[in-house]
């Protein structure tokens, strides 16, 4: 249906909401002939085929917007062997899923360093459990002042989610868990 309002005299007609779409990257000849490479070292003859693939990935749109993520604890074995605890970049909203069942972790700069941490060459990892969130919010209960609020994974007893980092996109993700998001916050 396509309604119009009244401002002053004109007449205005609501936009069409835009669609964003990134760039592909391109991928450079070296990033082809390598792939190449490898496809004649797996099958032991010439490549018959070289393609470059483009694929689109789905997220959600429908995000309840929970807060801005201020830390994430989680134990790392680093590449010297010692676990140490682990803090989220900063900068990147905390959201949910409609049901309440599922965090993500919304723009901002997500990349981890790969180096410190002691990743390969993977383009997924799974990097460990997740103990501790921090995020802020405004919430009745606090009479809508800007407040930080501490979540403790597993603390009644629950499984504890897994962080999973992506190299390439260079985005975060939970998996696993048996948190639920409700009234008051995060629950388990």
């Amino acid at each position: 249906m396509n309604r119009t309002k009244r401002a002053g005299k004109r007449t205005v007609k609501p936009r069409a909401k835009r669609t964003v779409k990134r760039p592909a990257r391109r991928r450079n000849s070296s990033e082809l002939l390598a792939a190449a490479r490898m496809s004649e070292q797996f099958h032991g003859r010439p490549a018959k085929h070289i393609r470059a693939v483009e694929e689109t990935e789905r997220y959600r749109r429908d995000l309840a917007w929970l807060g801005k993520a201020v830390d994430l604890q989680i134990d790392v074995e680093m590449a010297d062997g010692h676990v140490r605890p682990f803090t989220f970049p900063s900068g990147v909203s905390l959201a949910c899923n409609p049901k309440g069942t599922q965090l993500y972790f919304v723009g901002g700069d997500q990349s981890l360093n790969e180096k410190k941490l002691g990743l390969g060459e993977k383009d997924l990892y799974l990097i460990g459990p997740v103990h501790f969130i921090a995020y802020q919010a405004r919430k009745g209960l606090d009479n809508f002042e800007l407040a930080t609020y501490e979540h403790e994974f597993g603390e009644e007893g629950g499984e504890l989610p897994f962080l999973l980092y992506d190299a390439v996109a260079k985005k975060v993700r939970l998996a696993g868990g048996s948190y639920k998001i409700r009234w008051p916050g995060i629950l388990n």
